[in-house]
């Protein structure tokens, strides 16, 4: 049971990462044109820019580890 619990756990930081990065990516689009040509700030865009990497990050990272867990 422990195993299961485990993986399943795995598939939910899976989903949580990957809807960050894919959010973020969305965001920062939107962000991008608003301040290249609206004048907004850039700030924003930067922040986008940093979550949507870090959830890409982690969701490789969760994705390494479920394969180096799963048997062959």
């Amino acid at each position: 049971m422990k195993i299961i619990t485990k993986l399943m756990n795995i598939k939910s930081a899976d989903s949580v990462f990957g809807s960050m990065w894919i959010i973020g990516s969305f965001v920062g689009v939107v962000l991008f044109f608003q301040a290249s040509f609206y004048g907004e700030s850039w700030a924003p865009f930067v922040v986008a820019v940093i979550i949507a990497s870090s959830g890409k990050a982690l969701l490789r990272h969760y994705e390494a580890q479920q394969d180096k867990s799963s048997p062959q």
